[in-house]
């Protein structure tokens, strides 16, 4: 006996029959699979409980018991990547302007002089 289980015992348990418990965990992967691929593997398991509660009202489960399933199942959230803008190409480099205004933002009319401030922008530099 390597696994020290009776041969009797190892046969009745190849024979035995799903319990309900087992039945409905089935159940409940077929349906998070169903509604995780609906979703195209954004929800993860409180949005598909949401699901089990509205679409199906009469299959009781709890909300941890779908996160467990779910993780059996490796059905786990795709998050999208951010978009990244392309890096600047070095033999392109614009020149920078000159400084006009050398810091005399006084005139004697309106609307001569405009400025700008791009501090938001991030930079690699910070």
């Amino acid at each position: 006996m390597v696994l020290k289980v009776s041969r009797s015992g190892y046969y009745k348990y190849l024979n035995r029959k799903p319990s309900s418990c087992e039945e409905k965990r089935k159940a409940i992967a077929f349906h998070a699979k169903v509604f995780h691929k609906r979703s195209k593997a954004i929800y993860g398991y409180r949005k598909v409980y949401e699901d089990f509660k509205a679409e199906l009202p009469e299959f009781p489960c709890s909300r941890e018991t779908v996160r467990k399933v779910m993780h059996e199942n490796r059905l786990f959230v795709c998050l999208r990547r951010r978009h990244r803008y392309p890096k600047l190409d070095k033999s392109n480099v614009f020149e920078f302007p000159k400084n006009k205004l050398n810091r005399n933002f006084k005139t004697a009319f309106k609307n001569l002089k405009w400025t700008g401030d791009i501090t938001y922008i991030r930079t690699a530099e910070g």
